[in-house]
């Protein structure tokens, strides 16, 4: 349970929260996949935070399983909630671009990069701020299909790459949902 959100002048905010379970969204992903209502659950807590961080002129280039935290109110409660933790992953929207401006570890989050970002060779680079969509469309995929797709080369993929990977959730709102995010410019 949420029990207070404060934002300062400074533009940081504090989040303080009431939890039975808090790890990361690699530990919990760890022995078990999620359920559909969960990865629901995900889809909507980051795709909140970006429409927050994206009204304070502020994106985020790629997602990855060890800064998602997800957090159980109570032992009673079967869905989580989700919170994106890494600022280093943050840069500033002007135009409806990200400005990258520093580096970042390409290789070893290659599998949520979006495709732009996986043949970017030079700083600075501007992206569209939609980049994210693709980044998180992949992380939500991987925890449909964990270790059982090949994800290191999504760059050649086609559509019917992605519908066969999204097979579990096929013809849900989800399964639309991240299929739109999959474009090269996601929508």
């Amino acid at each position: 349970t949420v029990l207070q959100t404060k934002c300062t002048r400074s533009k940081t905010c504090k989040i303080e929260f009431k939890a039975n379970k808090v790890m990361t969204l690699s530990n919990l992903i760890k022995n078990k996949y999620l359920d559909y209502w969960n990865l629901v659950s995900l889809f909507i807590c980051m795709m909140d935070q970006l429409n927050f961080l994206y009204n304070e002129n502020i994106g985020v280039l790629f997602f990855d399983l060890d800064h998602v935290i997800a957090i159980q109110a109570d032992s009673k409660d079967k869905f989580f909630k989700f919170i994106y933790v890494n600022t280093d992953h943050l840069f500033q929207i002007n135009e409806n671009k990200l400005n990258i401006t520093r580096s970042f570890d390409k290789k070893k989050k290659s599998i949520f990069l979006s495709p732009e970002l996986i043949t970017l060779n030079y700083l600075p680079f501007e992206v569209h701020f939609k980049t994210s969509y693709f980044s998180l469309a992949m992380l939500i995929t991987y925890c449909i299909n964990g270790e059982r797709v090949n994800f290191l080369k999504p760059i050649s993929w086609k559509v019917d790459d992605y519908k066969k990977i999204l097979e579990p959730v096929d013809n849900t709102k989800l399964f639309w949902a991240l299929l739109r995010c999959l474009q090269i410019e996601p929508q």
